[in-house]
Parts: structure tokens; sequence; C-alpha cells
């Protein structure tokens, strides 16, 4: 069963659920059914770090499950990584190219990325495969409106109407197509249709109020126009356009208040995109570790909003830089006295007050940042994090796979996730998690190091020997690694080259005195 939900502009096909990968028989292809199941149902919940994790999984069982690829994208979407999402699309409709949810899914991604040339040629491909859906008609008569084709995009606009006469933005669509067109009479009619179907739509009323003044009904446009405002008051060419009748019908006092506010309005919106311009500049110094720069942009932006919470969210990780932790949590709770539902304050307030030694109140900040927004993953990180180090690693293991669903080249994320299942005993699940983070990163000691430790504790000595090496490759001083290796060779008989790596480590840290031989 296919789900269809309305997006801006373009028209997005929901999950596909219910058919299993044709490939071999066995009880793979039962189990990746199964996870892609639950990934539609993780979806529907809004549990999309879950989801991820089984559609993921339904995948690695069966890499050309077509429909677990398009259900992948579709995820993805929903988390903001459109990129993912792309890469995802291709491969359901490379997997299943005669299928028009499939080849849809990729044209509308496609156009997003800007691929308007390649979206356009998916769409025709969509309507081949299936010329009954109206979505692919729709979204190709946006794209080649774009493409200024205004013929092709009424012919396209006028299909998709024939397909579901109740389609409310392909009538407003096709009446922006038909004004630029110079059809302004057959426009408004499209207009009024869309109000109809959708009053609350402050775009069709103004578009309604545009084609009715052009028609010279400036009753009818001054109503258009006030609804608009109505529905949306910070509409700027609503309300200009309001003033531009009012003054038209020989009501200069009314259009001059609307023109002072709108003049107001527009001297708001510049000071918001100075303070904006500001906190942006702020942001980039912090990337590049400028706390001192980072502050003075801030405070700057300040001066045109004081009561913006971006603003003081920044300060907070500017403070935080500094090493000033009761600076960092005066402005990141200001950020959440003006924002209550700011999610990356609560997180970043969260590691402060951690650093603080306050673990109960930090626990406390992971939990709003994951409730307000379960798809930041570096909000599930920390709780994750913070679980592993009060014992609860159950709790840790959840948050930290959801961090890394959401966010899968998130090093540190995996890095704990293969150190919480070393605790637990799961040395294969740590293999895994720690040759992820190879992967991802090769040059990063710890991981060979750590992995290492899980080959030994597992019993492979060859492999675990080869890690440690490669970490002492990578970092020549890595006392941890000399010791390790140590042991390994003790444990090999290699009393000698033991003792060796035993001295190097006890040098570079006194701490790492050798083991006591048995």
């Amino acid at each position: 069963m296919l789900l269809r939900v309305l997006v801006i502009l373009l028209f997005r096909l929901g999950l596909a659920a219910g058919q299993s990968p044709a490939l071999e028989p066995d009880d793979r292809n039962q189990q990746a059914s199964e996870h892609n199941r639950r990934g539609v149902e993780f979806s529907k919940s809004g549990d999309h770090a879950a989801a991820l994790r089984e559609f993921r999984a339904a995948i690695e069982l069966q890499p050309g499950y077509a429909e677990a690829q398009y259900n992948l994208g579709v995820a993805l979407v929903q988390v903001g990584e459109p990129e993912l999402a792309l890469v995802a699309f291709r491969a359901a409709a490379r997997l299943r190219p005669t299928s028009a949810p499939m080849r849809l899914g990729l044209a509308l991604e496609l156009l997003k990325a800007s691929h308007l040339d390649e979206g356009i040629q998916e769409l025709r491909q969509t309507i081949k495969i299936d010329p009954n859906l109206a979505e692919a008609h729709y979204n190709l008569g946006i794209a080649l409106g774009q493409q200024s084709d205004l013929a092709g995009a009424e012919r396209e606009f006028r299909e998709a109407i024939r397909l579901r006469p109740e389609f409310q933005p392909a009538h407003s669509r096709l009446g922006v197509t038909l004004r630029r067109l110079g059809k302004n009479g057959a426009a408004v009619e499209e207009f009024r249709t869309a109000v109809r179907l959708g009053p609350s739509d402050a775009e069709a009323q103004y578009q309604l109020g545009l084609g009715l003044r052009e028609g010279g009904d400036l009753d009818g446009a001054l109503a258009a126009f006030q609804k608009a405002v109505d529905l949306k008051p910070d509409f700027e060419q609503a309300r200009y356009n309001r003033a531009v009748v009012l003054r038209a019908k020989g009501k200069p006092e009314a259009a001059g208040s609307d023109i002072r506010d709108l003049a107001a309005w527009r001297q708001f919106q510049a000071k918001l995109a100075q303070a904006k311009t500001l906190t942006v500049s702020a942001d980039q110094h912090l990337k590049e570790h400028q706390p001192e720069q980072a502050l003075a942009d801030a405070r700057a932006a300040l001066e045109f909003w004081s009561e913006n919470p971006a603003v003081f969210y920044v300060m907070g990780l500017a403070w935080e830089q500094k090493g000033d932790a009761s600076e960092a949590r005066k402005n990141l709770e200001k950020a959440i006295e003006l924002k209550p539902d700011y999610a990356e304050a609560h997180n970043n307030l969260g590691r402060v007050l951690w650093a603080q030694g306050d673990t109960r109140d930090a626990i406390e900040e992971f939990g709003r940042a994951v409730a307000l927004a379960p798809d930041l993953p570096e909000a599930r990180y920390n709780s994750g994090l913070a679980a592993a180090q009060t014992g609860r690693l159950d709790l840790a293991l959840a948050e930290l796979r959801a961090a890394v669903d959401l966010k899968p080249d998130y090093v540190d994320a995996r890095l704990n996730l293969g150190l919480v299942l070393q605790q637990r005993k799961d040395l294969a699940g740590a293999v895994r998690a720690f040759r992820d983070v190879v992967k991802l990163q090769p040059d990063f000691p710890e991981a060979h190091n750590n992995l290492g430790l899980a080959l030994l504790e597992k019993g492979d000595r060859k492999l675990a020997a080869a890690e440690f090496r490669q970490a002492l490759r990578l970092r020549p001083n890595y006392a941890e690694a000399h010791y390790n290796l140590g042991i390994l060779l003790q444990q090999n008989g290699e009393s000698a080259a033991a003792a060796d790596e035993f001295r190097l480590a006890e040098k570079l840290n006194p701490e790492l005195t050798p083991p006591a031989r048995k």
C-alpha cells in the first residue's frame, strides 16, 4: 500500500509496504520483509531513527529489496539528509525501473536537488509507466514552468486536474501559468476554484486578488487581499497590493496606514536580516575556534534584535569554547527562556551541566532535547553517553544506535557504541562497530586500539596484534597500545617482546605498570 502526502510545491509518496524482496527463497527474505514492515511502523509513529535502522537491516539482508531502498529514501528525507535520500531513491528506481512510485520518488528528489533536466526525464518516464498518476503530471507542470515552457506546464496541470478534479494546488498553479500566458479571465476562474477547495490558502487568495485587480474588480480584489492578510499577517505583498487597491478606490488614508505598516515591517525585516547575518558570522567563528570574534558578532546582533534566542545560543557555545561554564550556562538558559522548545540549546546546556558535575540536571536536559527533537543525532549521542557513564547500558545502547542511524558517519557515536557493546560482552557487535569506525576514519589510532582489544577478548590474537601495531604506526607514542600489545605478546609466550612493550608503555605513562607474572 502507498500513502501520498502533500508537501510544498511537490508531491512526495509515502512508504511502500507489503511486498517481499523477490530474491533467494530462504529466511533472509522473510527477515528482510519483517525489518521493512517494522521500519514502516516506526516511520508512521515518528521514530525515524528506529525506522532507518530497520530499513538498513532489510537492505543488508537483501540488497536488491527495492521497497526497503525506497522507504530508506523517504526516511532520510524526513531527517533532513537529501543527498543520502537521493542515493536510496536511485537504487530503488534502478531495482524496480517499471515502478511509477519508485521513479516518482527519484524525480522529486532530483528536482529538489536542482537537477531539473534529469528530474523532468524521470517524471516523463513515470507518466509512461502510469499515465493516471496525477502527482506526476502536477510536478512535471511545475518543472516545465521553471523552464518557461508555459504551454507544456498548462497541459500537465490540466491533465492532473482531469485525473483529480479536487486537486487544489494544481488549480492554483494552473491559474499562475494562465496569467503568465496572458489569459487572466481563465486564471481567475482557477484561483476561485483553488480558494473554494482551500479557503485557508493565503497564497491562493493573494493570486485571486491579483487576477481580480487586473480584471478591474477592485472590490473583489480588496476582499481577496484582505483575506490573504487575515490568514498570514506578515504577507508583505498582500499588504502592499491591498494599499494599492485602497488608493485606487479613493481611500488614501487607509492606504497610507498600510504603507506605513509595511514600511515599519520592512524596517523590522531589515533588522532581522542584519541580526541573522551577524549570527551566521558568529557561528562560523565558532567553527574556526575563534570564540572572541564569535562573541563580538553575537553582541552586535543583539543590537538589532535583543531577544533573539539563536544569538544567546551562539554566545553560550562561545563561552563554552572559552572555558567559562558559568557564562555558557547563563546564555544557554536565556536561549531556552526565549524559546522553550530549543532542542539544540537543551542539548548543549546538558553538556555544560555535565562538565560542571551536575549529572542529574544534565541528564534531564538531554532527555528534553531528545523529546523535542528525536531526530537530532547529537542529542541522542549525549543521552547515550550519559546513560553509559551512569551504568544504564540498555538505554545507552538504544540512544547510541539511534545517533548512528540518524548520522551514519558519526564516528564518536560508533566508537562509544562499540565500547558499550564490549561492556555488555557482545564482542561480535563491538568488533563490527569498531570496524565501522576504522572504515570511516582509517587514521584514528584509538579506533584501531579498541578494535584490537575487542578482537583480543574475542580470542583472535593475530588480527588483534595487527590492530595494535596499526595504532602504533599512526601514533608511535601511544602508551595504551604498547601496553595492550604487551598483554597479547605475553599471552603468546613472547616474554621478551612483551617486556619491551611494557617498558615503553610505562615510560610513556607511569601509571601503566607491567602486570604481575602468574
